[in-house]
């Protein structure tokens, strides 16, 4: 193997073990927050921005770890450097540990002391975590699907009390993230893994509501499964809509024309 092949072979194993591919998911849930604080300070923005970084390992790392041995009966997660050895597990942990402790400890070196701050952060980061080790291994899967989305809606909370000041569409924005992650990942990547899942018998949304892989390819989708995926819609579509009163009307009623500008 050439240098240059080399590199990038460790390039690729580097961004699949980081999941990079999904980092821009982790940097947009404090930006989301950003925008809807009140008072926000540019540097004090970069620096929630920033956070993304451990919130990604957290994200990413503990999930392979947890999965491990369910992976490597999936073709396409099989190749992962933690799943393939390419990377020992006690690297990784390390790697997990380190990511939290500089999180929580930076925080308040840079932003001073906080306990709503700190608090979100560590919620975060510990449901985020809790939801990749027991995600498919309980008996009630969309408890931990919500685990993830608080994970999710606690960062992007993070983000305005990092930057400046939450407010009411702060709450928006995190229960949209919460519900979001309900469906997309209770129904899209269920769906998704459908088959590799219940080969190992793990649990989650789609296989606790009837769904099961087929012989044709296509999943056999039950009536309950796209009922919950369709009241996950209508409450996405409700809090879009308040969210979208939230910044316009207000607007509005101090000019002749309401505009979201």
């Amino acid at each position: 193997m050439s240098t240059s092949n080399g590199t990038a072979f460790r390039i690729r194993m580097l961004a699949s073990f980081l999941r990079l591919p999904l980092f821009g998911w982790s940097l947009a849930l404090p930006v989301l927050g950003i925008l809807t604080a009140s008072g926000s300070v540019p540097a004090r923005a970069a620096f929630a921005v920033a956070m993304a970084l451990p919130f990604q390992i957290v994200l990413g790392v503990v999930n392979d770890l947890a999965d491990m041995e369910l992976d490597r009966g999936d073709p396409r997660k099989a190749g992962r450097p933690l799943v393939s050895g390419l990377i020992r597990p006690s690297t990784a942990i390390r790697l997990v540990v380190g990511a939290v402790v500089v999180a929580i400890a930076c925080d308040p070196i840079a932003l001073g002391l906080s306990l709503e701050r700190s608090a979100l952060l560590v919620v975060a980061l510990a449901a985020t975590a809790v939801y990749n080790v027991y995600g498919k291994r309980t008996p009630i899967p969309p408890v931990m699907d919500l685990f993830q989305g608080i994970g999710a809606g606690a960062f992007a909370a993070y983000g305005a009390a990092a930057a400046g000041h939450p407010t009411g569409r702060t709450l928006l924005v995190a229960l949209s993230v919460v519900v979001f992650i309900l469906f997309i990942n209770g129904v899209h990547a269920g769906l998704r893994d459908l088959t590799s899942d219940f080969a190992h018998g793990a649990r989650t949304t789609p296989i606790a509501l009837g769904a099961r892989p087929t012989a044709s390819g296509s999943p056999y989708i039950p009536r309950r499964l796209i009922l919950y995926a369709w009241s996950l819609q209508c409450v996405l579509a409700i809090l879009a809509g308040s969210q979208f009163a939230a910044t316009c009307w207000p607007a509005g009623l101090r000019s002749s024309r309401p505009r979201c500008s």
